[in-house]
């Protein structure tokens, strides 16, 4: 399979109550080659607390989508780590190694967004794609959100890292910037694919799997088990509430 060739670019302007103005940069596809090596002057940051909010936030916009397949993501701290990696190069292009990838960057005039700021800000404009997406098989100027509501993808790993100078493409330069990247395993955006298989929640769901949210997560005990129809989430991470009353 071929994965989805795409190159998408969003740019976003918003002015904070300090005044100082931030550029957000959303980046999914790009085929340039280059060797890269670990920022000397860059800083991993430190997003641990935020972990399980933003494993929760995954899987809340995933049970948003009528999907009879949509599998609950779990945290893998080996792509969060590889995340990292990538991260502390300071060089905002996809490393293409096997996983999927959805990349984010802030630029601000003034002092840098907090992490928790950075890390829901890219989740959410990550999010806010829904609406691009043609529903078909192209993820068009949706591709982050495809990715990241993909049903055979299971796992998810994320980092977030300052960098003093940030590389985009081949020439551009980005001062005072924080990169945040989330890799997903396995990867999605496959060409001539759907996300997922259109149905009932959880009707495909697999032999040892149990419906819980409207997502197919590991049987609990050795049984499997079907919660109420009637469900309501929410994430106060990303301040998302989501009432659904549709058949799981």
């Amino acid at each position: 399979m071929i994965l989805q060739q795409r190159i998408h670019r969003t740019y976003l302007e918003f002015q904070e109550e300090k005044g100082a103005m931030y550029t957000a940069d959303l980046f999914f596809g790009s085929y340039i080659v280059a060797a890269v090596l670990k920022c000397c002057t860059c800083a991993l940051i430190n997003i641990r607390p935020y972990q399980a909010a933003i494993l929760q936030a995954h899987n809340l916009y995933r049970s948003r989508e009528p999907a009879a397949n949509m599998r609950a993501l779990v945290w893998d701290n080996f792509l969060a780590y590889r995340a990292a990696q990538w991260t502390e190069t300071c060089y905002f292009e996809h490393q293409r190694r096997g996983f999927g990838e959805n990349l984010s960057y802030f630029t601000s005039t003034g002092p840098p967004l907090s992490s928790r700021t950075a890390v829901q800000r890219s989740i959410g404009l990550w999010a806010a794609e829904r609406p691009l997406w043609g529903r078909g098989p192209q993820c068009g100027a949706a591709c982050h959100y495809t990715q990241l509501i993909w049903a055979t993808t299971t796992r998810v790993g994320c980092a977030l890292s300052y960098c003093p100078s940030l590389r985009v493409g081949m020439s551009q330069i980005q001062r005072n910037s924080q990169y945040f990247a989330c890799f997903y395993s396995p990867p999605g955006n496959f060409i001539g694919q759907l996300p997922f298989i259109p149905g009932p929640r959880c009707s495909r769901c697999g032999r040892g799997q149990a419906c819980v949210r409207g997502l197919c997560s590991p049987m609990p005990f050795g049984r499997r088990r079907r919660r109420s129809a009637k469900l309501s989430t929410k994430s106060e991470f990303l301040g998302i509430v989501h009432e659904r009353s549709d058949g799981v």
